[in-house]
């Protein structure tokens, strides 16, 4: 049976309706910009009640596996990206590039739970590719085009610690406060809980940025297109890059590389870059969000 067949199906109808919310109410939505970090936290925390702390620590006791994932997503990805893009105008190859090395966003471990995937292994991915980007980010900039670009370290840090470790700290506490049979309500209902909550998440974000991508729809279009076959590389692509793996490791692979930090993208597109990238950059909200959605559709043909 299908994958995506034993989760909750309606995810796509909301993760739409959030889209189309968020070019509706852009006004209205982009004043509870402030509620993306708790969003996340709650999400990561409900997480973290399904997932047992040693299937964490047993990933990390594959060192190999993550190395190699770790090296493709923020190494080699960006590298093909570069000369793939050759032809397009300059802003359009960095924004491309700076797409490809964006560590996996927080968000992934969500979206692969709600698909049934190894949602522990998204997670430790993670966690790793946002403490390693801080040095392959830069590394790839200025190799690849010449452009030194400085992280703020401390804030990535904190970000990090956050993100993740509060909620899990949180729940193993919950774990050991309550029993069992009373986070049953959370485990039953997580799929719906995190589907909404990414909803909610999606319509902010994009409300946010819908005048900027609306400004030009011509313009925008255009990146839509390259931007869709970028996003759909990457999930084919990082999905059977670890072809021997069970069904559930590739699909968090391939999350791990397809939802990237785009939050970390937009900051340092607006700081370093030219406006038109942090344009293009923004746009890329849009098949980030509908991603899963196309995943779904020919889920059923992989093995």
């Amino acid at each position: 049976m299908s994958t995506i067949k034993t989760a909750n199906l309606k995810f796509w109808i909301f993760f739409l309706f959030a889209i189309i919310v968020g070019f509706i109410f852009p006004n209205q939505l982009k004043d509870f910009d402030f509620l993306i970090l708790l969003i996340l936290m709650i999400v990561l925390f409900i997480i973290f009640i399904k997932i047992d702390i040693f299937e964490i620590l047993f990933h990390l006791k594959k060192p190999s596996l993550l190395l190699y994932v770790l090296i493709m997503n923020l190494v080699v990805f960006p590298i093909i990206v570069y000369f793939l893009s050759f032809g397009f105008s300059t802003d359009l190859i960095i924004a491309l590039v700076l797409l490809a090395s964006l560590p996996t966003g927080v968000s992934a471990s969500a979206l692969t739970d709600i698909i049934k995937g190894r949602t522990s292994l998204t997670l430790v991915i993670s966690v790793l590719s946002t403490i390693i980007a801080i040095i392959t980010m830069p590394l790839m900039f200025y190799l690849l085009l010449n452009t030194k670009i400085e992280l703020n370290y401390i804030s990535l840090i904190l970000m990090l610690i956050k993100l993740i470790f509060v909620p899990l700290v949180i729940s193993q506490i919950v774990k050991k406060i309550f029993n069992k049979r009373y986070l049953e309500p959370i485990q039953k209902y997580s799929n719906n809980i995190t589907i909404t909550l990414i909803s909610i998440m999606i319509a902010i974000i994009i409300g946010g940025q819908a005048n900027q991508i609306l400004s030009n729809v011509a313009e925008v279009v255009y990146y839509l297109l390259i931007l869709y076959v970028m996003f759909f590389i990457f999930q084919l692509v990082s999905y059977f890059m670890v072809y021997k793996l069970h069904k559930k490791d590739k699909i968090a692979v391939s999350n791990s590389k397809t939802f990237m930090n785009l939050s970390l993208g937009i900051g340092l597109a607006y700081l370093f870059f030219d406006p038109k990238i942090a344009l293009i950059i923004v746009i890329a909200e849009i098949p980030w969000s509908t991603m899963l959605i196309i995943f779904s559709l020919y889920e059923k043909h992989l093995k």
